[in-house]
């Protein structure tokens, strides 16, 4: 055999063990331009949680073991039962889904099929708000000077005695947080009113049903404190927030679950410093929220509700009362509670500047209330109280107790004080006795004194009639007091024929109506003629009014209008 013949059947075996040496099982090692085997050993794959609740994402990153350069080193991601949430990017993925249950995520060599690893995702129904997610409770003892945040999601932050949010600090709370605080400790909230700068609690709530924050007692049956805001510049935001057995040691804000105060000043406008957002207030020690010196809630509160208060579910001023949002007041089972008003604090009971009052809860009171500018530059115009359908004042019976609108007398004492209450058919405006059980005279009534261009429309007056100090030289019956459930006119007003329409005035201890206006009858207006309603009053519906001078004299013993 000749050399050359000899040197080609050895390359040709040659070839043959290169091939040979290039299959490996499952198809893993194969050469590369220059013969080099590509193996895999193996594949690995990690995740950030393999424990989450719907719709939280998870983080995964695989990793191939190789040797050959022609291996690429990349995979084909899988999940079991559904690649749905699955979203891959080379030898990272990540994973999220809200649909609860278990998924197995699989990472597949595509240099050797054979090689791939899994990690499994166990997808959780989430807890409730207000049930603790099982991770250490987060404690807090000290004041806070910075933006803080406390997290949600069934976190639990625990405190331990009294802190307060300093100016210009803001604390959040994220939703479904859970704070516990301890026997008669208060979160204060305090602004700057030197430097002019705000504190702020924000409870961050994002839902009525599963995103809600709820603030506790740490032991139950031993209430906390309250949130307290110490100045106008103090701020509260609370939405989507339940508050339960606060108002412990709060004797001051009548033991309430939270307590606001404002700048002070009782002839100001009310400052708003209460935000509340879908809010319930369940069994507090006293009453539910309290707002002192004017302060007022914000205008973008949408509502509240107050479980079986002890004392008034709200404590206001007057002048502040008219931004109380919707109030719904509810019952524990077997339990009730007296308290249906709102509480106007006898410290700032006039009106000094133009008010509205709403419907959304009545208000109790227990002070006569003057409605008049006592500033030191009184407005022309005058001020003017403006109830809205539905609006309800409670009187404190057994006080005599009134509301005068405008001055009494001649200048300068005769500043308007003017009453505009226009309700509806259904829904009418009701001055009352705030007595469970309610007689004729449990109030003195209302008086009309200077109040041009008041309009009475679809009012209730009740229980009226009691003794108001007003002593007149009009022409009713003679021996009798101008008691009466609603007392109009003065030197400088005469109310219009149309004043009070569409009313009804019952059970009062005096007139209906006492005229003590001057005009040149005895009888001008009749303003019981004006399609209003009479029930069971001691005395006529309207009284014969004063005379002008050079009009002549009295009736004979006086009398009435009808």
């Amino acid at each position: 055999m000749d050399a050359r013949r000899l040197m080609g059947l050895l390359v040709g075996a040659g070839l043959l063990v290169l091939g040979s040496g290039c299959e490996t099982p499952g198809g893993g090692g194969q050469p590369d331009a220059g013969g080099t085997l590509c193996t895999v050993s193996a594949v690995s794959l990690s995740g950030s949680s393999a424990n989450v609740a719907p719709g939280a994402t998870v983080n995964l990153t695989a990793s191939v073991n190789k040797t050959g350069s022609f291996c690429n080193g990349s995979v084909t991601w899988l999940v079991v039962p559904s690649n749905s949430g699955l979203t891959p990017s080379g030898l990272t993925a990540t994973f999220t889904t809200a649909t609860p249950g278990s998924y197995a995520i699989t990472a597949i060599s595509n240099d050797d099929t054979d090689q791939r690893a899994s990690f499994t995702v166990n997808v959780g129904t989430p807890a409730a708000c207000g049930t603790p997610n099982g991770n250490p409770p987060v404690t807090h003892s000290a004041n806070i000077t910075a933006d803080e945040t406390w997290a949600g999601d069934g976190q639990v932050h625990s405190v331990t005695q009294s802190i307060r949010v300093m100016a210009p600090a803001t604390l959040t709370i994220q939703p479904c947080a859970i704070v516990s605080i301890v026997k008669d400790a208060e979160i204060g909230v305090l602004g700057d009113t030197t430097g002019n700068q705000t504190a702020k609690l924000v409870a961050a709530g994002n839902d009525a049903a599963t995103g809600f924050i709820t603030f506790l007692p740490a032991v139950n049956g031993q209430p906390w404190g309250a949130i307290h805001g110490f100045n106008q510049l103090s701020l509260v935001e609370l939405h989507h927030t339940k508050l339960r057995q606060a108002g412990g040691s709060e004797t001051f804000l009548a033991n309430s679950a939270i307590g606001m105060i404002g700048p002070g000043i009782h002839t100001t406008t009310p400052t708003p410093v209460l935000l509340v957002d879908d809010v319930e207030i369940d069994s507090p020690v006293g009453g539910g929220v309290y707002l002192d010196g004017m302060a007022a809630f914000d205008q973008r509160s949408t509502g509240m509700t107050v479980v079986a208060p002890q004392d008034h579910p709200i404590a206001i001023q007057i002048m502040a009362a008219g931004s109380i949002p919707p109030v719904t007041l509810k019952q524990l089972p077997a339990q009730k509670t007296p308290y249906i008003d709102a509480h106007i604090l006898p410290a700032a009971p006039n009106i000094s500047a133009s008010t509205t009052l709403n419907g959304n809860i009545p208000l109790y009171l227990e002070t006569s209330v003057n409605v008049i500018d006592t500033g030191p530059n009184p407005d022309p115009l005058g001020v003017t109280l403006t109830m809205l359908a539905g609006a309800q004042l409670r009187f404190k019976p057994g006080a005599d107790l009134r509301m005068i609108f405008g001055g009494r007398g001649n200048a300068p004492n005769n500043l308007v004080g003017r009453l505009l209450a226009v309700g509806t058919p259904d829904n009418p405006i009701v001055f009352t006795s705030a007595a469970d059980v309610p007689f004729a005279g449990d109030w003195a009534g209302l008086q009309l004194a200077t109040s041009d261009n008041s309009q009475m429309m679809f009012n209730t007056i009740e229980y009226a009639g009691g003794f108001g100090g007003v002593v007149s030289a009009n022409c009713r019956p003679t021996g009798t007091s101008d008691n009466a459930a609603l007392i109009i006119g003065g030197p400088d007003y005469t109310p219009s024929g149309t004043t009070i329409v569409s009313s009804t005035i019952q059970y009062s201890a005096g007139y209906g109506i006492d005229a003590i206006w001057q005009a040149g009858t005895a009888s001008d207006p009749n303003l019981a003629g004006a399609g209003n309603t009479f029930n069971n009053n001691a005395g006529c519906d309207q009284t014969y009014n004063g005379l002008l001078p050079g009009a002549g004299d009295c009736p004979q013993g006086g009398g009435c209008t009808q």
